[in-house]
């Protein structure tokens, strides 16, 4: 019983308090949570934005997008900006199992920035060679 209560911060009744300060130490362990996953979303964001841009670029210049579901927009800003949102919105909706699953959540956010990393040096490849 003691143990719920200071997690949540809420008082088993036991003690007669409300609020026991624990709101403090609940507020400091999940900014300690969410910074073990936050460079890697970060660093996912920013390359799905270069993903983006890069694709934005390539069919202003005469490459094809071979992705049917981004190939209709993928000569104005929307594609940059719905790749960033995707992104963004897959981080907000993983934040909640960060508190458990924080290791399995970074593993993640790394194998997906190294997917499209990939995906970015193979479209800068095919680029290089067409110039």
């Amino acid at each position: 019983m003691k143990l719920i209560a200071q997690t949540t911060g809420v008082s088993s009744g036991i003690s007669g308090s409300i609020f026991q300060g624990s709101l403090f130490d609940l507020i400091q362990m999940a900014k300690r949570q969410f910074s073990v996953i936050c460079g890697p979303a970060i660093l996912f964001i920013v390359l799905e934005l270069i993903d983006g841009i890069l694709t934005m670029w390539a069919t202003q210049n005469g490459f094809v997008e071979v992705n049917p579901l981004v190939s209709p927009y993928s000569q104005t800003w929307l594609c940059p900006a719905s790749k960033v949102a995707t992104a963004m919105l897959g981080s907000i909706v993983l934040l909640p199992a960060v508190r458990r699953h924080s290791r399995l959540i970074k593993a993640g956010f790394i194998l997906a920035s190294l997917f499209i990393a990939v995906i970015i040096l193979s479209n800068l490849y095919e680029i290089v060679l067409a110039a």
